[in-house]
């Protein structure tokens, strides 16, 4: 008979030993979950880093495009009139927006509302002091057109403009006057 309460204590044992390891296949899976678990954390996957490797492509587009609107700005500025250089330089969708703002009476029906780029229409700005390029994100900039107005304050002008790759190079896709601000008087 006492081997009986010695025969029982075994089976617990045994059985208790066979829940906790090899024998019970849901304690193996939680295991090694844990396991699995804990190295993604401890060495993430590069689908983890996908928003660290992306960061220097946003930069690299973003000097692009900035240098593209300098360039843009400077043949601009030499003749605000040159409707050639103009629709070289943006997208149908933006010679549209041009055409559309075009609020003055124009007998070949092709006249662009070129100012948009610089400043309002019908202001008056003065010499210009500084433009300043600003990303907003990869393909978006805001210019900031500062200029000479009086001896009471500078006449500022901002207006957004996205952008789309064409090429080896870029176009103005889209265009949004912000506002402009004129000085207190």
């Amino acid at each position: 008979m006492k081997i009986l309460p010695a025969i029982s204590a075994f089976v617990v044992l045994m059985a208790a030993a066979c829940f906790t390891a090899s024998c019970n296949p849901k304690a193996q899976t939680t295991t090694e979950t844990f396991a699995t678990d804990s190295a993604a954390i401890v060495n993430p996957t590069p689908a983890d880093t996908t928003a660290e490797s992306s960061q220097p492509a946003i930069e690299q587009q973003q000097a692009e495009g900035k240098e593209f609107l300098e360039k843009f700005y400077a043949g601009y500025e030499k003749d605000i009139t040159d409707y050639a250089f103009i629709r070289k330089h943006v997208t149908k969708n933006a010679e549209q927006y041009l055409k559309d703002s075009y609020d003055y009476d124009c007998e070949t029906d092709d006249c662009l509302a070129v100012w948009v780029f610089a400043y309002e229409a019908g202001g008056d700005t003065g010499p210009l002091k500084k433009r300043v390029i600003e990303p907003v994100d990869a393909s978006t900039f805001k210019v900031r057109s500062v200029y000479k107005y009086t001896d009471q304050g500078d006449y500022e002008y901002v207006v957004k403009l996205s952008l789309v790759k064409d090429g080896d190079s870029y176009k103005i896709d889209q265009i949004e006057p912000i506002g402009e601000k004129y000085p207190k008087e």
